[in-house]
């Protein structure tokens, strides 16, 4: 018995059994009336309605979407043979009134002479449900990649953009299903595409691992990432880090700048002169140091203010810093003093430049406080000096400069001895000429 009905089917038994057992909902029904003529436990359970019930309904009860000419008109497709299977989405509803959706499937037998239709309804609810959370979660995931200000870009290894995000179609002007980078295609018909410079993306589909680079690219400074997503598939996200790469280099500068003359400081000088010192020992390289003091420092101070000895400084800093050269490093030492390393000078030729600086500034004018001048101390580096020893020669020589009158330069040279090959610690001061 199905439905209450019974069925003389020779093959009856099995027909019931099978029937019975489909986890998806059956409903054997007559084309002209549309009354039941079966209807299995899977439809009765999701239904709620009794056999009884159900021998005294149509399809058309439990189906608000379906009226009588429509469903008509899907049983004669079948009919005339247009199609062997009608399918449709709709919903059933329950005894209790709620609903839910399924997927139809109409289709016509023969029963002892007689056509029947057979409806076969999978319910789609779990299926609505994941279709739901999965564009939901694709919205979400839209909505999150386009809300990134940096471009990121889906490419195939063909390098053709698979998809992309807002940042990327408005800063660089890329296209979903066009190339990434420039393409031409050959007289033989095969594409032939420049990678740009710096792109990294077959290493990491090879290697199957991230790749992170920084690269200088269109007068900006980007972060670059390749991330393989596949053996031909890779996400390619580039963030903008200019603005990051200045404050680090206006955080370098104030690490290894002086913040009023712009000129380097006492640390980094002495960071610098010792690695100098490290590679003079390997190499042999020779090089020298001149330390400067402006003349009556003070005395600006007192007879103009503050901010005209800010101004004198200044003034001095970036007068040397426009007369040395790029391999030269000016640094402010202290106060009033300065310090230069010139690399790969000997001290005569340190000496030439110091007169010359020393000449030349006591010429200037500086507005609102008139010439300045300047005493030099000139020491070059000889096998043994430390970084002290060094200054400390350079600095003495400056106090000697001091001690003749100011606005002059004094200077040490190491002798050598040809007899053992070395220097010795006897050293000779000479003077410069004072021109004023």
């Amino acid at each position: 018995m199905i439905c209450g009905i019974k069925n003389e089917n020779p093959d009856g038994g099995m027909f019931e059994q099978l029937f019975e057992i489909s986890i998806n909902e059956l409903y054997i029904f007559y084309p002209n009336s549309l009354k039941y003529f079966a209807v299995n436990s899977t439809a009765r359970n999701n239904l709620k309605y009794t056999i009884e019930e159900l021998n005294t309904m149509s399809i058309i009860d439990i189906n608000p979407e379906l009226n009588v000419e429509k469903l008509l008109e899907l049983i004669n497709i079948l009919i005339i043979g247009e199609r062997n299977k009608v399918f449709f989405e709709t919903i059933n509803r329950r005894k209790d009134g709620s609903f839910y959706p399924v997927k139809m499937n109409l289709q016509l037998f023969d029963y002892k002479g007689e056509k029947l239709c057979l409806a076969q309804a999978v319910e789609l609810t779990e299926i609505k449900r994941l279709e739901e959370e999965k564009s939901r979660k694709e919205k979400q995931c839209s909505l999150m990649i386009n809300g990134i200000p940096s471009p990121a870009w889906l490419i195939s290894k063909e390098r053709i953009i698979l998809d992309q995000n807002k940042a990327a179609m408005i800063l660089f002007g890329t296209k979903v299903g066009d190339y990434c980078c420039k393409m031409t295609i050959e007289e033989n018909g095969q594409v032939k595409y420049s990678e740009c410079y710096f792109c990294l993306a077959d290493e990491a589909l090879e290697t199957k691992k991230t790749i992170n680079r920084e690269i200088e690219f269109r007068g900006r400074i980007w972060n670059k990432w390749w991330i393989p997503l596949g053996d031909d598939i890779y996400l390619h996200y580039a963030a903008d880090i200019t603005k990051y790469k200045k404050m680090e280099e206006e955080l370098r500068n104030l690490s290894e700048k002086d913040a009023l003359t712009n000129t380097y400081n006492r640390r980094y000088f002495t960071k610098k002169l010792e690695e100098e010192i490290e590679r003079a020992k390997r190499s042999g390289s020779s090089f020298s140091v001149i330390m400067l003091d402006i003349d009556h420092f003070k005395r600006i101070n007192d007879n103009f203010g503050h901010n005209a000895g800010d101004l004198v400084l200044k003034s001095v800093a970036k007068f040397i810093n426009n007369r040395i050269r790029k391999t030269d490093i000016l640094a402010r030492w202290g106060g009033e003093e300065f310090i230069l390393f010139l690399p790969y000078t000997s001290v005569e030729n340190a000496v030439f430049l110091a007169e010359q600086i020393r000449k030349t500034l006591s010429e200037k004018e500086i507005p609102a406080v008139g010439r300045v001048t300047a005493s030099l101390g000139v020491a070059g580096y000889i096998p043994g000096d430390t970084v002290d020893s060094l200054v400390n020669k350079a600095d003495n020589m400056m106090y000697e400069a001091k001690s003749a009158g100011r606005n002059c330069v004094r200077y040490i040279v190491p002798e050598f001895s040809t007899a053992d090959g070395r220097y010795s610690f006897k050293t000779i001061i000479k003077l410069t000429k004072e021109t004023n």
